[in-house]
């Protein structure tokens, strides 16, 4: 994990095919509720640009070798709340 007090920020870079296809990015916008991707987008905003690669130690993240990393948020058991507007 990093040392407390390290403000080292981590960039997001999704695999990117040689015709330019972003599958990541395609799964959000097309399988993902806007619920779902709002809550994503808060996780990815606000845990990866801090943890980076350390986020493997978490139940967030699991290295898959060669320099990727698997980001997981379970969002099958994020429920939506009642009151939201969409």
């Amino acid at each position: 994990m990093m040392a407390e007090g390290d403000n080292r920020q981590f960039e997001i870079i999704f695999y990117e095919d040689e015709h330019g296809d972003k599958p990541v990015l395609r799964w959000i916008h097309e399988e993902l509720t806007p619920f779902q991707r709002r809550t994503l987008g808060k996780a990815m905003k606000h845990i990866l640009p801090k943890l980076g690669i350390n986020v493997c130690g978490t139940e967030f993240g699991k290295q898959l070798g060669g320099g990727l990393f698997e980001f997981r948020l379970n969002l099958d058991v994020v429920d939506e709340p009642a009151d939201s507007a969409v």
